[in-house]
């Protein structure tokens, strides 16, 4: 069985290994900004910044980047889980409620370590 440490430290790398495609995206938008006159994705860029300091975060067992990560993860769960519900055909409806569920629950598990983190 992992320790509460290793945990946490999965779900930084995770993270920041989730930050590699915001980063790109966010590249790609201001190369599609300077040369075609795109549209303005630049909360890509701070998006990034965020999933790395979290990241970052999570890697060192701090507390604070508990919060940072379980937040939005709370948010998009629930988001997703009870959306879904009225909004979403009946097949489809299934994937986003455990798609919602899974972000609910890594949130709850990076919260159960709270007393082991720094």
């Amino acid at each position: 069985m992992p320790s509460d440490a290793d945990v946490t430290r999965v779900m930084g790398w995770i993270t920041l290994l989730c930050s590699v495609p915001l980063g790109a995206l966010f590249i790609a938008n201001l190369r599609s900004r300077l040369i075609y006159h795109g549209p303005n994705y630049s909360f890509l860029g701070w998006m990034c910044l965020y999933t790395i300091v979290t990241g970052i975060g999570l890697c060192l067992s701090r507390k604070w980047s508990a919060i940072l990560f379980a937040f939005p993860c709370y948010i998009a769960g629930l988001f997703l889980i009870i959306g879904s519900i009225f909004k979403v055909p009946f097949p489809g409806v299934l994937i986003n409620i455990a798609v919602g569920a899974v972000f609910c629950i890594s949130a709850t598990g990076i919260l159960k370590e709270w007393r082991s983190l720094k």
